[in-house]
Formats: structure tokens, C-alpha cells, sequence
């Protein structure tokens, strides 16, 4: 049974001193890697950080018992230069890229004598209000074109009433015509009357004087005779047509002037509308004019602009901003690599924050199975 407690001791104790002969024999065998640990843990946070000598310190000490002294204070030391050397070069870009844009608004401003940026808000303002008088034109088109619709159906409608009064007065005239006609017949009927009577009267006296004997009819009382009669009913039908189409007449002219009067105000409101037409297409071709004004103040404006950005880029090849302008994009190039190694550090940071974590764990167990394994041969010891 001790026989096999020792072995099983033995078998333990070498796998620990291999273990730990692997963790800290090969980080000391290989003393670059303590410097790219160290550069990776420390890169990821900046100088500005309130933690950054915090950090430093549980990372020194952290590595402290895989690196020996020397190697660690190379690195440290390589590193801290690093560092400073990465910080002096950002805060370097970031204050050559304000210089840069400071000297290129104010050799804009010194050079060409105008502010380029208060110039392109007055040509963006002036292309608004040319946008705006455009929709408004078109509005006014719309207006003008519904205007004319609503003329165009006006007319329309007065056309088909003056057709209308047209046929009403055709009608007139016809009817009138009518009754003139039958004016004429029933004055030639009354001719024919008067004529027949006056006939008859002289042959009833002249009957009278030869036979010697009175009148068979008496003096004024032709009326009853039959003739007379007929002719005096035919006489009263006409006059009673006579009077029914001159009432016709008189409500066919009520109708006529009221449908003039109807005509007359639908043409005032017609003229009424063209003068609003006339007064809108003035209003049209004023605003018109403005517009064309504005599009040739605008064209005006962007070869001025043109010109003068042509002239700017002349006199910053001349004066050398051009390459202050590359310089400043160089930097920012630069900055922006800076930024992809800072990014690349921080992954690195949490790589190797993982990692300790690990080796702190695995650390932990090997303290853990140390205890356990020296309780172990104490009591071994004792028992011995």
C-alpha cells in the first residue's frame, strides 16, 4: 500500500514538474515572446486611460514570474517607447490635420477675397427660390389650364343656348308668319263678308221697290240670316286662334328676353373670365421673366463659382496648399492605420487577457493539487 502511495506521488510530482516546465521553461527559452505579450496587453489602452498604470503594474507582475528580470525590463522599456512614440504621432496627425484645414480656409479667404462656403449657400438659396417659382408656374399653369376647361364648357353651354334661342326665334317667325297669313284671309274673308251683305242688302230694296211690297229683311237684321251666321262663326274661331297664338307670341318673346338676359349674363361672366385669364397670363409671363432672370443669375453664379474654384485650385498649386491638402491626407491615412493597429492591439489585449485568465486558472489547480499533494506526504510522513 506505501509502495503504491509512492508511486502514484512520484507519477504526480512529474507530471507537475513537466507541466510546470512547459509553462515557464519555454516563455523562458524564447525571451521575444515576453515582448510580444507584454506589447499586446499594453497597446490596447491609451495613455489617456485613468486604468492604463493600473493595468501596467497586474501585467508586470502578472508576467513577472515567467520573464526573468532583464528580459522584463527590455521589454517594458521597448514597449513604453512604443507607446510613446504611437501617442507623440496621433496627437502629431491630429494637430497637422487642424493646421492644414485652418491654413486652407484662410488662403481661400486671403487669396480669392470671398468666402467660397457662404457663396455655395447663397447659389444652394438661390436654386430654392428658382425650384419654388418653377412649382408655382406650374401650379399657375394648372390653374390657367383648369380656367380654360371650365370657359371651353361655358361656351359650350351657351352655344347650345343660343342654339336653342336661335330655334325659339325661328319658331317666332314661323308663328308669326302663320298669323299674319291668317290675318290676310280673315281680312279677305271679312271683304267677302262686307261685299255679300252690302249685295244682299241692295237686292232685298231693290226686290222690295219692284214687287212694291216691304223688305223681306228687315233694315239691320241681316244678322239672322244663315250666311251671316256661318260667316260669323267662322269669324269668331278665327279671331279666337288670333288671339290664342298672339298669347303664344307674347310668352314665346317672355321666354326670348328671358333667355337673352340669361345669354347677356353668361357673356359678362365670359368677358369677366377672360380678363381674369388676360390678368393671369400677365402675372405668368412676369413670373416667367423672374424665373429666366433667376436660371441666368444661377448659370451667372455657377461659372463665377467655376471660375473661381478654378482660379483657387491655380493659386493652391501656386502657393503650395495643394501639398498641404496631401499631407493632410496622408495623415489621415496614417491615422486611419493607426487607428486598424489600435483596433488589432485591443483584440491582442483580449486574446491574451483570456489567456491569463486561463494560465491564472491553471495556476489555481496546480496550487490546489500542490496543497493536496504535500498534505499528502505529510501524512505520509507520519505515518512513516
Amino acid at each position: 500500500m506505501g509502495k503504491l502511495a509512492s508511486l502514484v506521488l512520484a507519477n504526480i510530482r512529474a507530471w507537475c514538474i513537466r507541466h510546470r516546465q512547459g509553462l515557464f521553461g519555454a516563455v523562458q527559452s524564447e525571451r521575444r515572446m515576453s515582448f510580444h505579450i507584454l506589447s499586446a496587453l499594453a497597446c490596447v489602452y491609451p495613455s489617456s486611460s485613468p486604468l492604463a498604470p493600473f493595468v501596467q503594474v497586474v501585467f508586470v507582475f502578472a508576467l513577472f514570474f515567467f520573464v526573468d528580470r532583464s528580459a522584463l525590463k527590455s521589454s517594458f522599456t521597448g514597449v513604453h517607447r512604443a507607446l510613446l512614440t504611437r501617442v507623440k504621432a496621433s496627437k502629431i496627425a491630429g494637430s497637422l490635420a487642424i493646421l492644414t484645414q485652418t491654413a486652407t480656409k484662410s488662403a481661400a479667404n486671403y487669396v480669392l477675397g470671398i468666402d467660397i462656403v457662404q457663396l455655395l449657400k447663397d447659389l444652394d438659396a438661390l436654386r430654392t427660390r428658382a425650384t419654388q417659382l418653377n412649382a408655382e408656374l406650374t401650379a399657375k399653369d394648372k390653374m390657367l389650364e383648369e380656367d380654360g376647361r371650365t370657359i371651353r364648357r361655358k361656351d359650350r353651354a351657351l352655344a347650345y343656348k343660343d342654339s336653342t334661342i336661335r330655334a325659339k326665334d325661328r319658331e317666332l317667325v314661323f308663328a308669326g308668319k302663320e298669323m299674319r297669313d291668317m290675318q290676310e284671309r280673315m281680312t279677305e274673308k271679312d271683304a267677302a263678308l262686307t261685299t255679300a251683305n252690302t249685295k244682299l242688302e241692295w237686292y232685298t230694296r231693290h226686290v222690295a221697290e219692284v214687287n212694291d211690297t216691304p223688305t223681306l229683311i228687315p233694315e239691320g237684321s241681316i244678322a239672322i240670316h244663315p250666311l251671316f251666321q256661318i260667316l260669323s262663326r267662322a269669324n269668331h274661331s278665327l279671331v279666337n286662334q288670333a288671339d290664342k297664338h298672339k298669347r303664344e307670341r307674347e310668352q314665346l318673346q317672355a321666354t326670348v328676353s328671358h333667355h337673352r338676359e340669361e345669354w347677356a349674363r353668361l357673356h359678362g361672366q365670359i368677358e369677366e373670365l377672360g380678363s381674369q385669364l388676360a390678368s393671369s397670363r400677365a402675372a405668368c409671363t412676369i413670373l416667367e421673366s423672374k424665373a429666366t432672370g433667376l436660371f441666368s443669375r444661377v448659370k451667372e453664379l455657377e461659372k463665377t463659382c467655376e471660375k473661381r474654384a478654378s482660379a483657387y485650385a491655380r493659386l493652391a498649386r501656386e502657393n503650395g496648399v495643394q501639398e498641404l491638402l496631401d499631407k493632410h491626407h496622408r495623415l489621415k491615412t496614417e491615422v486611419s492605420s493607426y487607428k486598424m493597429d489600435l483596433e488589432t492591439c485591443r483584440a491582442n489585449e483580449r486574446s491574451a487577457r483570456e489567456k491569463v485568465e486561463e494560465l491564472q486558472l491553471v495556476n489555481g489547480q496546480l496550487t490546489a493539487a500542490y496543497h493536496v499533494l504535500r498534505d499528502e506526504m505529510k501524512i505520509l510522513q507520519s505515518t512513516r
